[in-house]
């Protein structure tokens, strides 16, 4: 590797020059960015708001590699040359010939410097999309693990260097980046699996200027809710100390007595024999309780709801917010990370705000626009069960095609109400749960819950045909059995072969062994092994089902940020804020409600032909002042 420090006019001219024969000659080119700034609270990551660019690495196929430093200590390149630099570089990134690793986070960087790099590839995300791993797909890991090179760890002192003392640092990260996407950029195989990738390395643009965006909060009604909270639980005690006297409602230990006593009826028990207390639990209570036991379920159930209410989503909430320069949430959102495919999010997790009730609809409204601007936001009806009906086709699917509510048939079907429908679609048809969890939702014996499932599947026999054949197929697929979605994303499901897998991956093999066997209470090998085969059972369907509905996800909001780009005169200001699971929330200038809605209905309806679904997606937007008016 050869190794230059560009800080000089002789050397940034070289650079310029090489950079010029890049892409004239359609060359590859390795990139990275070094930045310097504040810690997030209590996490080891910069603060993006307020990071400083230190420089950028770029890399070359014959190994010849530039540092340009911008802002270190000593001789730095002018800010000119890193503006030439830079268009360069853009140049490269719009042929889709510029590399780099976890480009999301230096995608933020060259946004907020004014060089955003459109089009640039992701050589971690080529690692996933190859792999199918979530884990060991680090630059440093694949560098030593494909490449036989041993980069140098990260210095967090690296702001108080010179360019020349981080040189070798960088070189190698723009280098590794080139090397590693290159490697795997040659295994996809077919012009399908590249075009797909590419959607993937756009879509990890979008989720940059989604997190640069932020959302706007309003801290007064966020405080009032919180004083509200305290009020409300500080009730709950006082109601409860009057009915269970010392025993506390914060304490498993002390909860036990309420079962020992009678007053609560045993529902399950934890692996070390204790009488569980978990929501589930309490809402058992609640069905098959007695007098005073019935309303000390429900206490706790409130009182651990606004628990978490006030701990989680009122003041920390805030105290994540303004410690950006806007004083906005900025959360993180993951394509990887996930089990099913799934995205993930972080800091705060946007994915798991409160849902139901009248306490998670005041945590929503005070999630609010920036000023003269409104949301629109959409998600896809029952889009899991669409997805898997075109898998199934049959009655299911054809439900569907007609227009029927799909819970109005199924709750017809068993004899129960729609909520129960719905319940049953997503529980047991879907996802294939057995009679003991339908006994104990429906509140009958386990005897007529086996009968139910059974008319389920009278109704719908493709679902039983579908899931064996799809099991038996990967199962079939070696050395490690997998599936892929529609978009081609695979995951390796070793689970399917617990025999194979524990000869393989000793120790990974171990760690779900303990957990299943603890997690169900049994010891003996077989019974455990038939555990571990019968999740990667359910794996295979969910991913299927859930990869395939993000897949979806990402066409709309990929179709919905081109056409704000590309027509930016007829959508001034519209931007994607975020994504929960099957919703996708926007914001553009207030009285457009019409317009947005239109077009955000249009692209995520629009995705399913493109993965050559047959059953029509339905979305339903909605636009208005906060998010909890547009749920």
């Amino acid at each position: 590797m050869k190794q230059i420090l560009a800080n000089t006019d002789l050397k940034v001219g070289k650079l310029l020059a090489r950079l010029t024969k890049a892409v004239d000659d359609k060359e590859y080119v390795g990139f990275d960015t070094e930045v310097s700034g504040p810690l997030l609270r209590g996490r080891n990551f910069v603060n993006i708001s307020y990071a400083a660019l230190l420089g950028i690495s770029i890399a070359f196929e014959d190994e010849e590699c530039y540092y340009v430093p911008v802002r270190h200590k000593g001789n730095n390149a002018k800010f000119v040359d890193l503006e030439n630099v830079c268009q360069l570089l853009r140049t490269l990134a719009g042929e889709r010939r510029l590399w780099a690793h976890n480009a999301k986070f230096d995608h933020q960087v060259m946004i907020r410097e004014g060089y955003p790099m459109v089009g640039m590839l992701d050589s971690m995300v080529a690692a996933w999309l190859v792999t199918g791993q979530n884990k060991g797909i680090g630059l440093k890991d694949l560098a030593l693990r494909l490449l036989g090179r041993q980069s140098p760890p990260y210095d967090p002192s690296i702001s108080h260097k010179t360019g020349a003392e981080v040189l070798d640092y960088a070189c190698h990260d723009a280098l590794n980046a080139l090397q590693v996407g290159t490697f795997y950029h040659a295994q996809f195989g077919n012009k399908i699996a590249e075009a797909w990738f590419h959607s993937e390395c756009d879509f990890a643009f979008i989720l940059a200027e989604m997190k640069l965006q932020g959302i706007s909060l309003d801290f007064l009604a966020l405080n009032r809710i919180e004083i509200a909270g305290y009020h409300e639980l500080n009730r709950i005690q006082t109601e409860w100390g009057r009915l269970a006297g010392e025993i506390s409602i914060t304490s498993s230990h002390q909860l036990q007595q309420l079962f020992e006593e009678g007053i609560w009826r045993e529902h399950s028990r934890t692996a070390t024999g204790s009488y569980c207390t978990s929501k589930a639990a309490m809402e058992h209570q609640l069905v098959h309780g007695r007098g005073d036991g019935s309303i000390l379920a429900s206490l706790r159930l409130d009182y651990q709801s606004i628990n978490k209410i006030v701990s989680t989503y009122t003041s920390a909430l805030v105290d994540e917010a303004t410690q950006w320069a806007d004083k906005k949430l900025h959360p993180d959102l993951f394509q990887f990370g996930t089990v099913t495919g799934r995205l993930s999010s972080a800091s705060p997790n946007i994915q798991n705000q409160p849902a139901h009730g009248e306490w998670a609809k005041k945590i929503k409204e005070c999630f609010v626009p920036d000023p003269g601007m409104e949301f629109t936001s959409a998600d896809y009806s029952q889009v899991e069960l669409r997805y898997f009906a075109d898998y199934c086709g049959g009655n299911l699917k054809q439900a569907f095609v007609d227009g029927k509510d799909l819970h109005d048939v199924t709750a017809e079907a068993l004899g129960v109400d729609r909520q129960v429908g719905k319940t049953v679609n997503f529980g047991f048809l879907l996802y294939g749960g057995g009679p003991r969890k339908l006994a104990g939702l429906l509140g009958v014996e386990e005897a007529e819950a086996r009968e139910a499932i059974e008319r389920l599947h009278e109704v719908y026999p493709e679902v039983l045909s579908f899931r064996s054949r799809v099991i038996e197929t990967v199962t079939a697929r070696g050395p490690i059995p997998w599936c892929k979605t529609r978009a081609g994303r695979v995951r390796h499901i070793p689970e399917l072969d617990p025999v194979g897998w524990e000869q393989r991956s000793p120790e990974a093999y171990a760690e779900m062994h303990a957990h299943l066997g603890k997690k169900y209470g049994i010891t003996d090998d077989r019974r455990i092994k038939s555990a571990i085969r019968s999740r990667g059972e359910r794996l295979v369907v969910n991913y299927l089902v859930q990869g395939g509905s993000r897949d979806l996800l990402l066409l709309g909001m990929l179709d919905y940020h081109a056409a704000i780009n590309e027509h930016s005169y007829i959508y001034p200001s519209y931007s994607i804020i975020t994504t929960v699971h099957d919703e996708v929330l926007t914001q553009h200038p207030y009285g457009e409600g019409d317009i947005a809605r239109e077009l955000l209905k249009q692209c995520l309806e629009g995705a399913g032909p493109k993965l050559g679904l047959t059953v029509p997606l339905l979305a339903e937007p909605k636009t208005g002042g906060s998010w909890a008016e547009v749920k």
